[in-house]
């Protein structure tokens, strides 16, 4: 539900996981070789047909990963095939309606964003640098957004996850966001940074508004993305703090806000310089 109320994109990218995870499950079942081995893209090696070459990568790390291991169906309870045939029935109707859906449809709350973003997020009355940070939980969300921003024209937009975060990374990102790094010193290659988890801390972003493409359970942790805006030094009057909430359907499996939403944590709705400009 939490990958739904994110993206369908996110959503529909766990559907096809979780539904490839399960075919190989009762693939191995019929073939009477159950495979274990976490450290291993066991999935992966199944669904591709290549289970010889699975098993020789095995054989060579059973000494140093004492997780690998390798089951008959039998070692398993009777109904326990049963049950996977019984989910991999549902998750394949589950991932073709959506697929199918997503196929015909534009994800409702892009559109919105879209909107949004070129109406108000970067409009000079509340934005003058031009610039914006989105933080998203899931690096499918980030990449996605990217993708379809460019196809609806906005360029100028980079994503930062854990796997592109170095240390030149961080002195890349100061020399484009952060206020304090003199102006004859100042990068300006990009508008939108669109970033996981992993700018929510030790870095200064003192000139772009932010946008929370999700709200986080842990309202500490978006009081961390809000902090790398409001920080000492930027010369804003106010700043500019943008989230979406979960939907009323969606609010009620996950209950989010009433967890971890910045009115929850006792933040105000808006304030002068130094303090967050929440609003929906």
């Amino acid at each position: 539900m939490k990958r739904l109320d994110n993206s369908f994109h996110a959503f529909i990218n766990s559907l096809t996981r979780y539904r490839d995870a399960n075919s190989a499950m009762v693939t191995m079942f019929d073939r009477g070789r159950v495979h274990i081995a976490p450290n291993l893209r066991v999935n992966e090696y199944i669904n591709n047909g290549q289970e010889e070459e699975l098993m020789e990568l095995m054989d060579r790390m059973k000494e140093s990963d004492p997780a690998i291991q390798t089951f008959r169906p039998e070692d398993f309870t009777a109904d326990f095939i049963t049950g996977l045939k019984h989910d991999q029935r549902i998750i394949d109707d589950l991932h073709a309606r959506w697929t199918k859906w997503r196929d015909r449809n534009k994800d409702p709350k892009l559109v919105v964003f879209i909107e949004q973003l070129r109406g108000k997020m970067l409009h000079p009355s509340k934005n003058t640098t031009n610039k914006l940070v989105i933080f998203s939980e899931f690096k499918d969300t980030t990449d996605y957004l990217k993708r379809e921003l460019e196809n609806a024209g906005i360029e100028r937009i980079i994503t930062v996850d854990g796997t592109t975060w170095t240390s030149s990374g961080r002195m890349w990102c100061a020399r484009t966001s952060d206020e304090r790094v003199p102006k004859g010193e100042r990068e300006n290659d990009f508008d939108i940074l669109i970033t996981t988890e992993v700018l929510a801390e030790g870095v200064n972003l003192h000139r772009s508004p932010i946008l929370n493409y999700d709200t986080p359970w842990n309202s500490v942790r978006l009081m961390q993305r809000i902090g790398r805006v409001n920080r000492i030094g930027t010369k804003a009057n106010e700043i500019h703090i943008y989230n979406f909430y979960p939907t009323e359907q969606t609010e009620d499996q996950m209950r989010l806000q009433a967890q971890g939403h910045p009115e929850a944590a006792g933040l105000p709705q808006r304030t002068g310089r130094g303090q967050p400009d929440l609003q929906r």
